[in-house]
């Protein structure tokens, strides 16, 4: 019985041995039908100067080029594979990763190869005008699944050359039917727990003292409750709590985005309509003012320390914290706000919108209102000033090659409003603020009593700042439209010296010369 069983086994032996031949020999096949595909691509490319042909800008092209690296990326990463398995050693594919939105198989990708899909998904959602609606993640999403499509058409052999546009244009045909939300969102606030009748429109925005939102909503939130049942958390009922400690809401209409990238345009207009107020109060009475999720300061506090005999002290602090306004605290803003209602109303309509901030008019005030919002709710000294110099520089667009002086005195320009006195104060202030921040920010450091000073002086003039600017450029969006940050800084500087003594003058469209400032 035993030869039987040893013929068997020979049998088996030589069966095994043939069987693995023939895998190497499929792995071997697979590996130069890749090969292959990626030559002829190559070849096709450079043959048929598609790339010289492409209608698209050079931002589509640069799509166009991303895609196709992604493609080389995905067969580089399809014989890495195939040698793994032919090798039975894994190790060499630990750092790959999937390719999102990818249907099917065959969804891992090198490094290089993701990085490309989020350049093209990234330059996409810039050129459609998306990038503040729909999250790069989506997008990506997105390119992965349409790039799955094209491989599968290439590996059933109805084509056998990679096309880029037929992964991004069914892409962006998804990326426009995508459907979006429009809504409210509701930040808490610290803001001013004596105002109980608060309901102020800016644009978009709706600052609301919590007792008027709660009455108000009633109804919806008796609903949203009544709606509730386990195993699902009690939504309405954790909201309810963690509102306890706030005493306003900002609330902001924002239209046509992914829900992710709606709270972020929503908080970015909460906070720029916060700063008209901070920039008219002063820190100093505005410096508990913060949204939820920012740099809140503890509900309550504890404090523990021995004296010299060993006693036990303590010290307690608690809330409500924010501001000290009571119901009239929005005159004031009005009196020295009011004039700009139509021009703080527009801006905080572009950043609720959620729509690509191409202009860099939009995108320089944008950044600027961001880090003024960061220097308010910065807890250290030294980084506030530092964040709001850079707010300023953000507005000013200084010269390179003499960024203090050319600060300084642009600011002065904006600012000064044809006072030579106020102007010549600003641009004293701004050179010693920016000196402190130069101390800071290379190690050097400063004194609390410097910082501190340098930045309640410069405060004294934000105002007269921000509106000049703001004025300037808005004169300047409708006389010219510089499409570039590099066009706009030129226009600055066209216009600027003219700005502080005529506005009319320095932003009419045909404005040829400029006026001497006498600084």
């Amino acid at each position: 019985m035993t030869k039987p069983i040893h013929a068997r086994t020979n049998g088996h032996v030589v069966k095994s041995e043939r069987g693995a031949e023939e895998k190497r020999g499929r792995h071997q096949q697979r590996r130069i039908r890749l090969q292959a595909v990626m030559d002829n691509d190559r070849h096709e490319s450079m043959t048929s100067g598609r790339g010289e042909q492409e209608t698209m800008s050079g931002k589509k092209n640069l799509v166009g080029r991303s895609l196709e690296r992604v493609w080389h990326e995905w067969i580089k990463t399809q014989l890495l594979l195939t040698d793994a398995v032919e090798k039975k050693d894994f190790t060499s594919l630990t750092h790959l990763g999937n390719i999102p939105g990818f249907a099917g198989n065959n969804d891992l990708l090198k490094p290089e190869g993701l990085q490309h899909l989020t350049t093209a998904a990234r330059e996409l959602l810039h050129w459609e005008g998306m990038e503040r609606q729909v999250s790069l993640r989506t997008m990506r999403s997105l390119l992965g699944k349409a790039f799955s499509d094209e491989v599968t058409a290439i590996r059933h052999k109805k084509k056998t050359v990679f096309n880029p546009d037929l992964v991004s244009g069914p892409a962006v045909r998804e990326l426009k039917a995508l459907k979006r939300d429009n809504g409210a969102y509701v930040i808490p606030a610290i803001f001013a727990p004596s105002a109980k009748q608060t309901n102020i429109l800016i644009g978009p925005v709706c600052i609301i003292s919590k007792q008027l939102f709660l009455d108000k909503q009633h109804d919806a939130l008796v609903l949203g409750k009544d709606k509730h049942e386990p195993p699902w958390p009690d939504f309405v009922g954790e909201w309810e709590k963690y509102i306890k400690r706030f005493d306003h809401f900002v609330v902001v209409k924002v239209d046509n985005c992914e829900k992710e990238m709606a709270w972020k345009a929503a908080r970015e207009a909460a906070e720029f309509a916060l700063n008209l107020i901070r920039v008219s109060y002063g820190y100093f009475y505005t410096k508990n003012i913060k949204l939820a999720g920012g740099f809140l300061q503890d509900d309550r506090s504890a404090q523990l320390w021995f004296d010299e005999n060993g006693n036990a002290l303590f010290s307690t602090a608690h809330g409500p914290w924010g501001s000290h306004f009571d119901d009239n605290w929005f005159q004031l803003v009005n009196e020295r706000q009011g004039g700009f209602k139509q021009i703080w109303s527009s801006f905080a309509q572009v950043l609720a919108s959620g729509k690509s901030l191409v202009r860099p008019v939009f995108e320089r005030q944008q950044y600027a209102h961001q880090l003024i919002s960061e220097a308010y709710c910065e807890p250290h000294d030294h980084i506030r000033l530092v964040r709001l110099t850079a707010a300023l520089e953000a507005f000013a667009m200084p010269e390179k090659n003499a960024i203090k002086e050319s600060l300084a005195h642009r600011c002065a320009l904006a600012g000064g409003w044809s006072n030579t006195v106020l102007a010549h104060e600003i641009y004293s202030t701004i050179k010693n603020a920016y000196d402190i921040r130069s101390a800071i920010v290379h190690g050097r450091g400063a004194t609390h009593e410097e910082i501190s000073t340098a930045f309640f002086q410069l405060e004294k003039y934000l105002i007269d700042i921000i509106q000049g600017f703001s004025i300037l450029y808005a004169g300047i969006e409708n006389a010219s439209a510089p499409k570039s940050v590099d066009k706009l800084q030129k226009e600055l500087t066209r216009r600027i010296d003219a700005f502080f003594w005529s506005p009319d003058i320095a932003l009419s469209d045909s404005m040829g010369f400029q006026l001497s400032s006498n600084l």
